[in-house]
């Protein structure tokens, strides 16, 4: 005798008893219960319930011949009404992951196999169920659907699934600090970042260790350390699948407005042209542009820093009041001022005591030179054909 053709399990009350005995006119069945039923005539195969209640249940089938002797034979089956149940996760619940391999990690009660699609949309074949199993999803980064079914004993399947995204590939793009500026007048920054495959960020603002890891955003705000100078600031980009790329940017920290020095053509008192020099002796952390005010009350355009450059005053002689303007990359604006006097006009000189004709004493001459801007600087003359 055998309950339901001999099988180990079955997943429905509703069973048969198969029986192949000889000499048997009439049989009665205990279905499990302790208790037999009815006598009935014999056949091959009859059709009982067992007890409701996942587990394994024992059936007895006696057989009697005319005589009245009775044989009792026994069987067992599992019931398990029950599909397996339970949970199962991709990577032990992982959000990302940066390979293809990866577990299906599994706590399902019932199951006596299993079998796994990892993605590709078609289940492999039948194995032992186990907690942890070992699979490759397909290649080609993206969310990926991994499906697992659970059979147990009597066939019944439960099918389980999750997602994971494969992140393979490490965040890529650009990143520039205050948009790319080559220098900043303030400790206060942005980071301004186009990366793509990122979902957080962390930043080292130029101090030699980074902060803590935020989502990822195209522009952040920071502070540099102080201090002027070159800083050199890092920003770490971490991919779902946890792959990290690290970017970096220098920026000019300069706080200060240009120093030196500026003297109009060298630093004379007097011209006699207008055609003069700017002379400067200025420095800056960044670079510097300077314009010119020769004089007139307005300046000219800005023009790259020169230690000397040639510029014309206004005509009219008197003094001249000339500005140059120092601004570096920050926009910090130095200017200094110098003068120097336009004296075109030469002096005048007269002479007193020259007699109305000729004498045949010593003549006294006296001349007398002047100069209403610069003053006589020396007088010259000369008697006759001789020397001056």
């Amino acid at each position: 005798m055998a309950v339901a053709g001999g099988a180990a399990a079955v997943a429905t009350t509703t069973v048969t008893i198969d029986s192949t005995v000889t000499g048997a006119v009439d049989m009665r069945v205990d279905p499990g219960t302790g208790t037999f039923g009815g006598w009935f005539a014999y056949a091959a195969t009859v059709t009982t319930s067992l007890p409701s209640g996942d587990g394994l249940k024992t059936v007895r089938a006696e057989y009697r011949d005319q005589a009245g002797n009775v044989t009792t034979l026994t069987d067992t089956v599992t019931l398990v009404a029950d599909a397996p149940a339970g949970t199962m996760a991709v990577a032990g619940g992982a959000a990302a992951v940066a390979t293809v391999a990866v577990t299906v990690d599994s706590t399902v009660t019932g199951a006596v196999d299993m079998r796994v699609d990892p993605g590709t949309g078609s289940f492999g074949s039948w194995f032992a169920y186990a907690a942890t199993v070992s699979t490759s999803l397909p290649s080609g980064d993206g969310t990926k659907t991994v499906r697992a079914e659970y059979r147990d004993q009597a066939g019944n399947v439960a099918t389980l699934t999750d997602t994971v995204t494969l992140a393979a590939d490490a965040p890529a793009g650009t990143m520039a600090v205050a948009g790319g500026a080559a220098a900043v007048a303030t400790v206060a920054v942005t980071v301004d970042s186009t990366v793509t495959g990122a979902v957080d960020m962390r930043v080292d603002p130029g101090a030699g260790s980074f902060g803590g890891w935020f989502a990822y955003a195209a522009t952040v705000s920071t502070s540099l350390p102080s201090g002027d100078g070159l800083k050199t600031v890092r920003a770490e980009y971490r991919a779902s699948g946890g792959q990290v790329t690290t970017l970096t940017d220098t920026v000019l920290l300069d706080t200060t407005a240009p120093a030196g020095t500026m003297a109009v053509s060298g630093g004379a008192a007097y011209t006699a042209t207008v055609a003069v020099t700017v002379d400067s002796a200025v420095t800056d952390l960044s670079a510097i542009q300077m314009r010119v005010d020769p004089g007139t009350g307005a300046f000219g355009g800005w023009l790259a820093y020169a230690s000397s450059v040639a510029t014309r005053l206004p005509s009219g002689d008197g003094t001249k009041t000339v500005r140059v303007e120092y601004r570096d990359m920050t926009s910090h604006v130095t200017t200094l001022t110098d003068t120097i006097v336009l004296d075109t006009t030469a002096p005048s000189t007269t002479a007193t005591g020259i007699p109305g004709g000729w004498s045949s004493a010593d003549v006294t001459v006296t001349l007398s030179a002047a100069d209403a801007l610069s003053g006589v600087a020396w007088t010259r003359y000369r008697v006759g054909a001789g020397p001056v």
